[in-house]
Order: structure tokens, then sequence, then C-alpha cells
């Protein structure tokens, strides 16, 4: 969710980039039949240390440490392979939100290891001061200098606090990975996770998986009479709450599961004007609008995919969103969103 100013309008068409690139992530790692690239993982590494742009030092997926300390992440790729190159990222970071907290981010990294680079277009969510719900979304583009494999390196630092009351293990997780380029998508063999165990746990260890030892045939047994089925306990679903402090332009991604546009959009309805969703299930591909109580030519579009990327001008100050978190996949089928060419624009 990222906020743009009436003087940074010109921004817009390329921040466009990070949407696309964002759902077509989701597109390409959702049973589209794209393959992975041998060699490529995607992780969280604690310890920082030797981690630059285009190094990576020893990878640690655990560090202890004190309840209401602080500490650096990075979240690395191993490899972006030969033949592939890196334009724009994104992924959802997954944390214990009931132990920590993220207080910083800082993305100015791998994408500027190519000579003559630019600045990266960051649409990634705002941490104003911090983001307490999990996941936080990260999406990121810089197109003037491609990185050209070979090269691994940080694609993301983040700053964590564990909070005073922090214990066990607090886990760190990655969702939804997407790398990409002009070349295609790199798609990871592997995506890491990391632990951090707060003082008087121990970090676990990995235990390796013990060879099966075979059973004796069991002896058919009277099948017992069938108990009544209970009803099910309704599941509670997760949220996420969203913060747009001033009128203006936000692109966010929706993780409910698939819905009607006017409940995606419900918990700020009569705070916007328009919203905005780039699809290819129409020929040309094309921007899509809804206009809330308009429909006919003025609305375009009716359902929202989860994981779609959303363009929304809200028309009200300190306007919040408390957005549900369904589980990935959604019920239904997204539809497939690839990137669009660099300079689509939406048109009222």
């Amino acid at each position: 969710m990222r906020r743009i100013a009436v003087r940074q309008v010109v921004l817009f068409t390329a921040a466009v980039v990070v949407v696309a690139a964002f759902a077509a992530g989701l597109w390409l790692l959702s049973g589209t039949g794209a393959q992975a690239d041998p060699g490529t993982v995607v992780g969280i590494d604690v310890d920082t240390t030797q981690n630059y742009k285009d190094n990576l030092g020893t990878i640690q997926e655990c560090v202890t440490k004190d309840a209401d300390a602080t500490l650096d992440v990075d979240v690395y790729v191993n490899e972006i392979p030969s033949g592939k190159s890196l334009t724009d990222f994104s992924y959802l970071l997954v944390f214990d939100q009931s132990d920590l907290e993220v207080t910083g981010q800082e993305h100015v990294t791998m994408l500027l290891s190519a000579a003559g680079a630019g600045v990266p277009i960051d649409g990634s969510e705002p941490i104003p001061p911090t983001d307490t719900v999990s996941p936080h979304g990260v999406s990121v583009s810089e197109w003037t200098n491609v990185e050209e494999g070979p090269i691994k390196g940080v694609l993301g630092r983040y700053t964590l606090h564990l909070k005073a009351g922090a214990s066990g293990l607090a886990n760190l997780s990655l969702q939804v990975v997407d790398l990409s380029g002009p070349l295609g998508a790199i798609v990871p063999t592997e995506v890491r996770s990391a632990t951090i165990a707060i003082t008087g746990t121990e970090c676990p260890t990995p235990t390796a998986t013990p060879s099966p030892t075979p059973s004796p045939t069991p002896t058919p047994s009277p099948s017992p009479t069938p108990s009544p089925t209970p009803s099910p306990t309704p599941t509670p679903v997760s949220t996420r709450t969203l913060s747009m402090p001033t009128r203006g332009w936000y692109n966010f991604v929706w993780t409910g599961s698939n819905s009607p546009v006017a409940t995606a959009l419900d918990c700020i309805a009569g705070r916007y004007s328009i919203a905005y969703l780039w699809s290819t299930s129409v020929a040309p591909a094309q921007w899509l609008r809804y206009v809330p109580g308009q429909p006919g030519l003025s609305t375009t579009f009716s359902t929202v995919n989860q994981y779609d990327a959303l363009w929304v001008l809200t028309t009200a100050d300190a306007v919040t969103c408390s957005m549900p978190v369904a589980s990935f996949p959604a019920t239904a089928t997204p539809t497939p969103t690839p990137t669009p060419s660099p300079t689509p624009t939406p048109t009222a």
C-alpha cells in the first residue's frame, strides 16, 4: 500500500509495473506450469553479517534473543541463474504477531547492484511506525538497469522487535514469492523460513527422517458403528489492518477469498471514488474500473480474486481498512493476471 502524492503523479505509470508484477507472480506460482529454476532458494537469514546487495555470508535460520530485543533479518536469494535477470520482486513476510512486530524495512539493496541502476519503486506496505499485523506485503521494482544472472544477494532487510512478553519460538516465513524480469519469472526451488528463540528456549534441531519399518499386515476387525458427525466449529478468520492517512491514490493486495468488489471494498465504503484492476481476461488487456453506485458503463468489473492488486482513490483522510486474510490458495481458482507492459495508464 503506497500513497502517490500529487507532485508524484508522474510515477503512477511506473508504479503500475509493481502492482502487475505482484499479480503476475501469484499467477505463475499458482499452478500454471511454471518450472522451478535449479538451485534458486529464497529464504530468511537471521544473521546479516557479510550480507550485501551482491553477496551472502553464512546463512543462519535460528538465533537466540532476549524478549524486548531488536534485531535485523534479511530476505535473500542465493542465485539468480545464468540466462535470467531480476527487475522486480514481491512476497508476503509472515511473522508471529503475538511475539514480533516489524519496525523498519530497507529495499535499496540487490536492485541497485547493476551499474547505472536507478532508484527502485517501492510499493511495499508502509510501517507507520510499526507493522503489528501479519503478513507484511513487499513489492519492489527497478527497470533502469536489470540485474543479470548469475548473481546472489539481499532482497530486503527488516528490523524486528520482540515484544516484552515474548516467549518460546517466534517464527518467520515467506508466502507468494515472485522474482521476475524481462526474460521471465525466476521460480525458486525452495522457500526457507527462520526462527527466533527467546532466551530460555533452544533453537529447534533439524532431525533426519528415519527409514520406515515394515509393519505386519493387520488382521481385519469388525468396523465400529459410526457415531453422528458433530457440526464443525467455524474457524476464526485472521484480519490485517491497512492505514491510509491522507486522501489520494493507494495500491494494496486483496487477501480475502474471491469476492464481489463491493464486498472487498466495504471497509472503505463512502470514502473512495473509484478503483482500478489490470485485467487480461478481456482483449486487448486493459484497466477495468469500479465506480461505487454507478453500474453499467461506469463500472467494468465486479469480482476481486484473492491476491489481486487494486488501485483505489480515497476521498477522506485517516481511512483504515480491516481486511480478512484467507488461507492460500483461495477456495476458488484465481484468474491469472500476467505482467502488462510498463506503460498502461487507467482511463477514468
